[in-house]
């Protein structure tokens, strides 16, 4: 068909959520093939290919649906953010100093302290399970060294929150020689189904070594492992 500017046109329906769109769209100009203007059936044509490209809208309605004396109402929901798990050390110091170990009548040397606290954050869709584990490398002052097993701890939940649970005591390898911390042990833990939040995990350590240990300014390192589902 052709629009008051004697050029082809075509309607263009289309459906966008609830409403209908109706549009008359320019197929062409007054430029060949125009069997209108090429036989001279209208005195004049006004389109320029510069202004009225072909492709161009010449109308637009848009017809909504008749909604009565009431009114529609929608609303779109994305998908929601998984949310995320993660844990931090609270403090900037690193180091975990017992000070000078105490001497037990020659028997063994004691010393004690706590861990920089662990932050645990879990805003997950999902609440699954986590846990929070750790283990103590071998305590060496240069060429001298001690077995990490005669490490233990208490863990304990600081500030509650994520459903954080503090796991088991593990003793000093020296009292049940057993293997202290020198294998991973857990620090606290969650079940599926937890709270969302933010826990401080903390624990105390007890350290008791061999008489027979030289004397030196020993160091070891903790390592800490985070596993959830």
């Amino acid at each position: 068909m052709q629009n008051q500017e004697h050029v082809r046109t075509y309607v263009k329906v289309q459906v966008r959520s609830d409403k209908l769109v109706v549009e008359n769209v320019r197929s062409g100009t007054c430029a060949a093939p125009n069997a209108a203007v090429e036989r001279g059936n209208v005195a004049w044509c006004n389109n320029t290919p510069a202004n009225q490209p072909v492709g161009s809208i010449v109308d637009s309605v848009t017809v909504h649906p008749y909604q009565g004396d009431g009114q529609a109402i929608q609303v779109n929901v994305p998908n929601a953010a998984p949310g995320e798990f993660g844990w931090t050390i609270d403090g900037y110091n690193g180091l975990v100093d017992l000070g000078t170990a105490q001497d037990h009548n020659g028997d063994y040397f004691a010393a004690a302290g706590h861990i920089n606290p662990i932050v645990v954050s879990d805003n997950r869709r999902s609440l699954a399970p986590w846990s929070i584990s750790a283990s103590v490398s071998d305590f060496r002052d240069g060429d001298k060294t001690f077995s990490g097993a005669y490490l233990g701890w208490t863990p304990q939940v600081i500030e509650a929150g994520a459903g954080a649970q503090a796991s088991g005591s593990v003793a000093s390898g020296y009292d049940d020689h057993g293997q202290g911390l020198s294998v991973s042990r857990g620090l606290g833990w969650a079940n599926q189904g937890h709270a969302k939040g933010t826990a401080r995990l903390g624990a105390a350590r007890d350290l008791k070594i061999p008489g027979s240990v030289e004397k030196g300014g020993y160091r070891a390192t903790l390592t800490i492992t985070a596993l959830s589902s």
